[in-house]
């Protein structure tokens, strides 16, 4: 496996960006316990139709960067079909994140004629417990989105964010979700400690638990059927995670984690055109500009953009993050994990496999 640190920069124009996570929407129909952006009603200076079609030909303009569309709840966004036909007609590879409930046959015969990559829904564990976190009887509405998006034939996935809460039902749920093929693939994230969840930092795993929950995602994709994927708040370079999370550059040369993609391969998006690193990283300090005054090419290529994470160096990690025999590639792992857990992000990172193996 290649374990250099081969980050990929365009001739030029500095880092090359590859994903954008877009909230389109911060209303919502649910009131999830662990919602990191406590969503429920829009902002009021929320993008418009016309400046979101903009952003649509700036996106295009950058090449090969896949979309992420998720909220709130996107299908609450009045101009949600508009969108997706403009994502559409730009030809940008797109998928969308939701919770299901909103998802009609209407609504699935729509998103097959728009082509999305994937619709994922979220489902935080068997029935009781989903309606438990999410804080209403919502389970049985998100199953029957999931089965309409299937009988379009769509790509669809199952997100699953993972805690104390839910960690002992995930082979109940795996074994749910396998019986009922109702998802091509799963993946698992790790809860923040913010929004309606900045108090549920006594329910996260701690290192020994998400080595455990590694060992579980690669013995069950090892059986093949559904695949598995962790999301990047959970490693990293036990030996599992590294085969499951097992990634390829342009070449197809397998390489492994190489450092929290905020600002060097990605960005997020908010509703209101507030253009941040990461989606999940939402403190107002952390925002780069926005894109009603400048272009997200000219906010991505400002050689002062994002410079906490361009910029950042090993020797300016603390504690064991910083001695780690990974700390060169890794660079201390999920940066919003150690903003929210220890107050810092240069801080170490306790939430991760290897340090709690």
């Amino acid at each position: 496996m290649n374990l250099r640190n081969n980050m990929e920069k365009e001739t030029g124009t500095g880092y090359k960006l590859e994903k954008c996570v877009w909230e389109i929407t911060t209303a919502c129909n649910l009131n999830c316990s662990h919602c990191g952006s406590s969503c429920g009603y829009r902002r009021e200076d929320e993008l418009t139709l016309p400046e979101m079609e903009n952003l649509c030909g700036q996106i295009a303009e950058m090449r090969s960067v896949e979309v992420g569309v998720t909220g709130g709840e996107p299908f609450l966004k009045k101009e949600w079909k508009e969108l997706l036909k403009i994502l559409h007609e730009y030809r940008l590879p797109y998928g969308i994140v939701c919770n299901g409930t909103l998802i009609d046959k209407k609504t699935a015969g729509y998103l097959y004629k728009c082509s999305p990559r994937m619709v994922a829904v979220s489902i935080d564990g068997t029935e009781e417990l989903h309606n438990r976190i999410r804080r209403t009887e919502c389970f049985d509405k998100a199953l029957r989105g999931l089965r309409l998006l299937r009988d379009e034939g769509l790509p669809v996935g199952v997100i699953t964010t993972v805690s104390r809460l839910n960690i002992d039902c995930l082979e109940e749920l795996y074994e749910f979700l396998e019986t009922q093929r109702t998802a091509d693939v799963w993946r698992l994230q790790l809860c923040f400690p913010m929004g309606n969840g900045k108090d549920i930092k006594d329910n996260m795993l701690d290192g020994k638990q998400i080595k455990r929950l590694i060992d579980f995602a690669y013995g069950k994709s090892s059986r093949g059927g559904m695949a598995i994927n962790l999301a990047d708040n959970i490693g990293y370079y036990t030996w599992n995670e590294t085969l499951l999370s097992q990634r390829f550059d342009k070449n197809g040369v397998p390489s492994v984690w190489r450092g929290c993609n905020a600002g060097v391969r990605s960005v997020g998006i908010l509703s209101n055109g507030d253009v941040t690193a990461c989606m999940a990283i939402r403190d107002g300090s952390f925002i780069e500009g926005n894109i009603r005054t400048r272009s997200l090419r000219d906010i991505w290529e400002d050689t002062d953009a994002f410079s906490w994470r361009r910029g950042l160096t090993r020797l300016q990690l603390k504690g064991y993050c910083r001695e780690c025999r990974y700390a060169e590639m890794c660079l201390g792992g999920c940066t919003n994990m150690r903003l929210l857990t220890e107050g810092s992000i240069y801080s170490e990172n306790k939430y991760c496999a290897w340090h709690g193996r």
